[in-house]
């Protein structure tokens, strides 16, 4: 979701099989750059911060997997929850994006 090539120091090295069929790296590289877009226009940090404040509009969601690398990040995850859920016009413009 980031749309950057450098991984998280904790991550995994992107190797073995795609966890979905018919996707590349490329490919997410690419679709995390332009929802990075999107949330910056939307007046957002990121494309982190983007989805995250996506799934908590959904009411019918009852849990997100996410994963953190350090402290920082969760520190802003909490931030961005916190800030909570996409407008209906913000929440539009995702799913046309996507």
């Amino acid at each position: 979701m980031t749309g950057v090539e450098a991984r998280a120091p904790l991550a995994s090295p992107g190797l073995g099989p795609a966890l979905v069929s018919g996707d590349t790296y490329e490919a997410d590289l690419s679709k995390g750059a332009s929802l990075d877009a999107l949330a910056r226009e939307l007046g957002l940090e990121s494309a982190m911060e983007l989805s995250l404040r996506f799934v908590i509009s959904k009411q019918t969601v009852s849990t997100a997997l996410v994963g953190y690398s350090d402290m920082s990040q969760l520190d802003s995850a909490i931030r961005w929850v916190e800030r909570g859920p996409l407008t209906a016009d913000q929440i539009a413009r995702v799913l046309e994006a996507t």
